[in-house]
């Protein structure tokens, strides 16, 4: 319902502009405004509720009221019963069968039709000549490269000059770094896993 109310309102903006806007501007108005209308679309039939309402968009050049819509759906024709419909008979085995094995060669036909007009853009000279290699397709894979680190040097070179063992008593040089950065303690080959 607050759907159907939301679009009436759309409609009726859209229809009769400031002369509908000027009923519904404060939150109150708006509230009330949504009350009538709500209590005049109850326990009417939504399709008939439409059609009453594109009549009343098309008769009145003024916003229509609750009033208004009452007259114009009771001056639609009344929907005829559903007509009673046999149920189809059963289906049999071969049926069932062939039915099945129509979806399955449909489905494979799709499927092959897909896989022969599927074009695939890839990072080439050849698909960046011609444009089909977008600029933002070069921007998405550059942030990927940043992200992944893919091309970066995984290990910072660290100068080996001046570090000693940390090991207490040994004065070999320090090769191992208990970081991957070499910003923390160093040890020689001897000493690291001590």
């Amino acid at each position: 319902m607050a759907t159907f109310l939301r679009e009436l309102k759309r409609l009726m903006f859209a229809t009769y502009g400031e002369r509908f806007e000027h009923r519904v501007a404060a939150p109150e108005a708006c509230a009330a405004w949504e009350g009538v209308w709500r209590s005049a679309f109850d326990g009417k039939t939504p399709g008939r509720c439409r059609r009453a309402i594109e009549a009343c968009l098309n008769t009145y050049p003024v916003p229509f009221t609750p009033s208004h819509f009452a007259e114009q759906y009771a001056a639609l024709p009344r929907d005829e019963p559903p007509r009673q419909q046999l149920p189809p008979p059963p289906m049999s085995d071969r049926d069932v069968a062939q039915e099945y094995l129509d979806l399955l060669k449909h489905a494979c036909a799709a499927t092959q039709l897909a896989g022969a007009n599927r074009t695939e853009v890839k990072r080439t000279e050849r698909d960046i000549a011609t444009g089909r290699w977008t600029p933002e397709m070069e921007a998405r894979f550059q942030r990927d490269l940043r992200v992944t680190g893919f091309g970066q040097r995984r290990v910072s070179t660290v100068s080996f000059d001046g570090r000693h063992c940390c090991y207490p008593g040994c004065d070999e040089a320090g090769v191992v770094s208990a970081s991957t950065n070499g910003s923390s303690t160093w040890y020689c080959a001897r000493h690291w896993r001590a």
